[in-house]
């Protein structure tokens, strides 16, 4: 029996531990982690430690472990000399993790074992280092979006579901919109009076523009869900079919309307993400909105409190976008959508959003 022993130093960086272990594990493997008193005691959203998460994810059953003083080459030496590495074929180190202290003690640790394979993924790539031939293993393992947000502590409370089919979305993007923009008022006002409970009916519907959109029949009252829909959610539904199929993305990796469960995200921090979805095992994240204006202060007929709002919602949306991600490792990645032009989201808007590490589509962008 070749048996080997996968070696993790455990860190912030939670899903290459992860990749790493799906990528090179078999019937036969065994598993040593390698963490800190400190690394254990933080991070602890759901009351799991860093490495009963992995085990989960992963699927692993057994396991060593041991605590090391991240700062003591000396100390992470002795720790490790303790462990029977004789019994294994073959060990198989990921230094990706743990502090560069770590790093460093565990490489010279095993770089006089013939046994050991020393690896490193590089943040943001699908390939694994080996870097005692500098060769590479390309990864092709599965990673869902639950895999990677519960390697984080983070449950999924709630998601939606598209109420219309793809079609029916493309052609409101494309036509159906447009119908809707006299109306857009009253039905924000309705959707404005579900959220505060105030609407415990249907909506009454008065409004001929929904028959030309085939959307409902004229009278028929509008639920909480199809309110949301004409007033933005279409526009959500939109982006996750256009990212789904962009990517060729299975349902297991992309959802919409997300709500998490845990609390990584600061209090006041919204925990809502319009879409999210893993790509080339990168954690990404979309806020939609089907305007942002800019604050254009060269219009004397605006007044100041109108120039002032309308910065405010570009830069709310950038805040949110940002302060989303808190918590969700290295790899991630987030985006604003929005059919405001970008002579309407301004220079400024565009510029601030990159200096927050923040992707904006445009009307133009979506419409090439």
């Amino acid at each position: 029996m070749n048996k080997n022993l996968i070696v993790s130093l455990l860190s912030d960086q939670v899903v290459q531990n992860v990749m790493f272990i799906k990528q090179m594990k078999n019937e036969h493997s065994e598993f040593l982690f390698v963490s800190t008193d400190k690394m254990e005691k933080k991070n602890i959203n759901d009351g799991k430690s860093i490495k009963d998460r992995i085990k989960e994810v992963c699927k692993i059953n057994n396991g060593q472990f041991v605590i090391v003083k991240e700062d003591s080459i000396k100390n992470i030496k002795e720790e490790l000399s303790k462990i029977d590495f004789s019994i294994y074929e073959k060990i198989l180190v990921n230094i990706t993790g743990g502090t560069k202290i770590m790093c460093i003690a565990v490489k010279e640790f095993f770089n006089d074992n013939h046994k050991a394979e020393i690896y490193y993924i590089p943040i943001g790539t699908n390939k694994i280092v080996n870097l005692q031939n500098e060769g590479s293993i390309s990864i092709n393992c599965k990673i869902t979006l639950l895999d990677y947000l519960k390697s984080y502590g983070i449950e999924i409370a709630k998601e939606s579901k598209p109420i219309r089919s793809e079609e029916y979305t493309n052609k409101f993007h494309e036509e159906y919109y447009e119908y809707l923009k006299n109306i857009l008022k009253e039905l924000k006002k309705q959707r404005e009076l579900f959220r505060a409970n105030k609407n415990k009916k249907n909506a009454p519907n008065k409004w001929h523009e929904l028959n030309d959109i085939k959307f409902k029949g004229y009278l028929e009252p509008l639920n909480k869900k199809e309110i949301d829909y004409l007033t933005g959610g279409w526009f959500e539904e939109f982006v996750y079919f256009k990212k789904k199929n962009e990517f060729c993305l299975e349902d297991d990796y992309i959802k919409t309307g997300v709500t998490i469960k845990t609390g990584v995200t600061e209090e006041g921090v919204p925990n809502e993400f319009d879409v999210m979805y893993v790509h080339n095992y990168k954690l990404c994240t979309i806020e939609c909105k089907t305007s942002i204006l800019k604050n254009e202060s060269e219009k004397d007929n605006e007044s100041e409190k109108d120039k002032k709002n309308k910065g405010t919602i570009m830069n709310d949306t950038i805040y949110k976008a940002k302060a989303l991600l808190k918590g969700f490792g290295l790899t991630t990645e987030a985006w604003i959508y929005t059919l405001s032009s970008r002579q309407e989201i301004g220079d400024t808007g565009i510029k601030r959003a990159k200096i927050f590490d923040i992707n904006v589509k445009s009307r133009e962008d979506l419409d090439a």
